[in-house]
């Protein structure tokens, strides 16, 4: 049949189909009686029949199977050709002679022995069905010997790709090897260069490895007991089963009277290890360093505390002297300057002793008290009491707060603060001359705290300035104490709170104050 792309497998499928055939062929009256449909058009040979194949005048040829196939091998038509597996009638043929005619016996045995020895029938099938082409042509035994050759040389390859592939890792895993130790051998020098003590232990305090500087003072560490690499200091073992359930622990342990910070983490998640890296360093110089500057920022604080009070309480105590010098003295002749003196003499006490106010609770000599106070409440009674000062100096007050507010501070404690913050708002507000001097007082709510901003539209602050507004002295007022914010920064400290300050040169300050609410007083 020709291959075409058709889907012919099977005599039904050549129903309408045309094909040629030898004339007197059994084969043609078979198809002819069964497939009535079939045209057919007959030849003298086969070669007709191929002509008219190939000329694409008929479908396909109808012949014997050996003839087709010799024909077709020799034409090469096999390419765009194929025969058709199921046959269109099949007959047996047998070849026999009279076993008494001896003559004729001994010859048909001849020949079938010359058949069976030279390979006559497997070579002539295999030239008629095409089962091997190269075996026709070539002797069985140089086939044989071709196949070993063959063999041998795969064989041979795959030995010698064996040996390269062997030789190649074997080179590939020794630079690999020389590479790896270089770098354990530069880790190992950074780790020996690590000024602290590093160790990797076990949950149980065994110690696995250890860095130079550990190896070098492990009698003088105390982090060991004695020569042995065990860990057995209750504070730090506590600390490694930390770093087991939280992958990290980090804590000050004083042993033998030297202070370690202890850092432990767990490298579980690195690999199957089970052990733990600690990592100690020994700050007992830094922490008695770091205690003798705060006695010397406390000494300095003292010297600073003295200064301004000489300096506050200087001034009244001089008026009062003179005052009084002037009473003793009988300068004063009439009774209304007695009276305007011992006025004057009355004010400027009044002025010490707010001075020594200030100082007592700046040295915090009675405790605050933590209670409960509504804040909205509280800033408008605030604001009460300074709307004239607002108004003496034109400055337009907005509060916002939509509802009431219960915080835990003490209603003195709100006074302190919102006084000492409204007084800062006006005073950076002296200078403005080009804009409408304003106050927005607002009051949001979070979970837990209530939140608290006072903002003016003053002359604001320095960077400098705003780092340093909370320490106490600390003033860029000619008459100023500098103890208002710090005395607000202790106040919010004392119960739960916080301020911020948001600042910026000329255009004005926002303080941020957090209270905390009522419900979270027990939290």
């Amino acid at each position: 049949m020709r291959d075409d792309g058709e889907e012919i497998t099977k005599l039904q499928d050549l129903q309408g189909k045309t094909l040629a055939g030898i004339k007197a062929d059994y084969a043609l009256t078979v198809l002819k009686e069964h497939y009535p449909e079939l045209k057919i058009l007959e030849y003298d040979s086969i070669g007709e029949c191929a002509e008219q194949l190939k000329a694409q005048n008929v479908d396909g040829i109808v012949a014997d199977e050996q003839n087709i196939m010799y024909y077709a091998q020799g034409e090469k038509m096999f390419q765009d050709y194929y025969i058709l597996d199921e046959e269109v009638y099949t007959e047996d043929v047998v070849f026999a002679v009279r076993k008494e005619d001896a003559v004729l016996g001994k010859i048909i045995d001849k020949a079938v022995y010359k058949l069976r020895t030279q390979d006559v029938l497997d070579r002539v099938q295999r030239k008629w069905f095409l089962t091997s082409i190269l075996e026709d042509a070539l002797p069985r035994q140089f086939i044989y010997v071709w196949l070993a050759v063959l063999l041998s040389g795969i064989a041979g390859f795959f030995v010698f790709l064996f040996w390269y592939i062997h030789k190649h890792t074997r080179i590939l895993v020794e630079v690999r090897t020389r590479e790896l130790n270089v770098e354990r051998m530069r880790l190992k020098t950074v780790l020996d260069a690590i000024p602290q003590y590093l160790l990797e232990v076990t949950p149980e305090g065994q110690v696995q490895l250890m860095n130079q500087r550990a190896k070098k003072d492990m009698n003088q560490n105390a982090l060991c007991s004695g020569g042995a690499a065990v860990i057995t200091q209750p504070a730090i073992l506590q600390m490694i089963k930390t770093a087991k359930n939280d992958a990290f622990a980090q804590q000050e342990v004083e042993i033998n009277q030297k202070i370690y910070r202890i850092t432990c983490s767990d490298i579980g998640g690195l690999s199957e290890n089970e052990n733990v890296i600690l990592l100690a360093e020994d700050v007992t110089l830094r922490r008695i360093q770091e205690k003798q500057n705060i006695q010397n920022n406390k000494m300095m604080a003292i010297g600073e505390l003295a200064s301004g009070i000489s300096h506050e309480l200087k001034n009244p105590l001089e008026i009062i002297c003179n005052y009084c010098y002037a009473l003793k003295k009988g300068i004063l002749h009439t009774k209304e300057d007695c009276i305007q003196t011992i006025c004057v003499i009355e004010e400027e006490a009044k002025e010490a002793n707010k001075i020594v106010e200030s100082l007592l609770s700046f040295a915090r000599l009675s405790p605050t008290e933590i209670g409960e106070a509504e804040l909205k409440a509280s800033v408008q009674m605030i604001l009460q009491l300074q709307m004239p000062l607002f108004h003496h100096k034109q400055i337009a007050v907005e509060f916002n707060c939509t509802e009431p507010v219960w915080v835990c501070c003490t209603q003195e404690g709100l006074k302190k603060i919102f006084i000492n913050l409204f007084t800062n708002a006006m005073d950076a507000m002296e200078a403005v001359k080009d804009r409408q001097k304003k106050i927005r007082i607002s009051v949001m709510l979070t979970e837990n705290f209530a939140v608290v901003e006072v903002e003016d539209n003053g002359k604001g602050m320095k960077a400098e300035e705003k780092e340093r507004i909370f320490n106490p002295f600390y003033t860029t007022k000619s008459t100023g104490t500098g103890l208002g914010l710090y005395l607000v920064y202790q106040q919010l400290e004392e119960v739960g709170g916080s301020i911020q300050v948001y600042s910026e040169e000329g255009q004005g300050t926002l303080f941020r104050v957090m209270l905390p609410l009522k419900k979270s007083l027990g939290e």
